[in-house]
């Protein structure tokens, strides 16, 4: 393999582990959140509403999340099935189909990724809110 190539597929383990790196750190997040904010709404009759609403957003910013990483698992289970031989039959039409539903969930993933950013910025908010107002 030429040193292009063999730096271009480093670069591209690199993005796949930090993506992955950065998805199990939101989850984490998310799992303590849900966990940190169901024992606040069972003992604080009080604050019910507002931790339901914290932990309603860490499950949606979670699911959002493990629809990045199955995508992600999906996409490199269709490569792994495809050989070189396979794809170098592909005719014009079906390569520029791939590329266009390739571009299509790698923007869906990047769209669910912000969401789940403003979900969490969101739940900070509350959280310092609660922490603020609470007697």
């Amino acid at each position: 393999m030429d040193p292009y190539k063999e730096h271009t597929q480093r670069l591209a383990d690199i993005t796949l582990e930090s993506n992955f790196a950065l998805w199990n750190a939101l989850l984490t997040l998310n799992g303590i959140i849900v966990s940190v904010f169901s024992a606040v709404a069972i003992f604080e009759e009080k604050i019910k509403p507002l931790a339901f609403l914290i932990v309603a957003g860490s499950i949606i910013s979670s699911a959002l999340i493990i629809l990045n990483i199955q995508t992600t698992r999906d996409l490199f289970r269709r490569m792994g099935s495809l050989s070189l031989e396979q794809l170098g039959r592909l005719s014009e039409e079906e390569k520029k189909r791939q590329l266009e539903s390739s571009a299509k969930k790698h923007n869906a993933s990047n769209l669910r990724e912000r969401v789940s950013y403003v979900i969490l910025t969101l739940q900070a908010l509350m959280i310092l809110a609660l922490i603020y107002w609470k007697k």
